[in-house]
Order: C-alpha cells, then structure tokens, then sequence
C-alpha cells in the first residue's frame, strides 16, 4: 500500500507523460507549418494528459498493484500544480481533458479484455 501511495504523490506518470509529449510536440513541429502553432500545442497538451494515464497503469502494473481512480484523480492534481501559477487555464483544461479522455480509453477498453 505504501509503493502505491508513494508511486501516486511523487507524479512519475506526469514526468513521463511530458517527455513523450514534448517528443511528441518536437516530432509535429517538423511537419506542422507554423501558422498552426497554436493547434500543436494543443495536441501536445491533450496529448500529455493523455500519455500520463497510460504510462500510469504501465508503472502500476510493473511495480504489481493494479491502477485505481486515484490514478487520474493525482494526475490531474499535478497538472493543476504546474498550470495554475503560470496562469495557463487553458491548458490546464486540455491536458485534464486528456487524463479523462485516457481513463475513460482504460475503463472501457482496456480492463474489459483482462488485459
């Protein structure tokens, strides 16, 4: 129980999640005009929220407990962290979209097959 709430507090889904997002941003950037910056980052910030609840489960189940709804609630938390004292609501909203978007991919498609 303890793996589990240390696993949680310390945000490593989320430190994950921003490298591949931030891979993910790099890798667009070389095929996305410039005029479309704005879209990219929001990709790359859906695409964060996204990426930290699979990266989640992936940690959990390596480290043997499985995932539970603290698992996008936490991440969500974190996001909230590092958006709210930069004033970037915006993005906040997008990459907790991401995270429910994500957990809702888990719920219904993933845990259903036993995975």
């Amino acid at each position: 129980m303890l793996v589990r709430w240390a696993f949680y507090t310390i945000g490593i889904p989320n430190l994950i999640s921003f490298v591949f997002a931030t891979g993910l941003g790099v890798l667009l950037s070389g095929f996305m005009p410039s005029s479309w910056r704005g879209i990219l980052l929001a990709v790359v910030d859906f695409a964060s929220g996204l990426a930290s609840v699979f990266a989640g489960v992936f940690l959990a189940r390596l480290l043997g407990f499985e995932p539970s709804i603290l698992l996008p609630m936490i991440s969500g938390l974190w996001l909230a962290i590092h958006f709210s004292p930069k004033n970037k609501m915006s993005e906040f909203y997008l990459a907790t979209l991401g995270v429910g978007v994500g957990w809702w991919l888990y719920i219904w498609f993933v845990l259903p097959n036993g995975s």
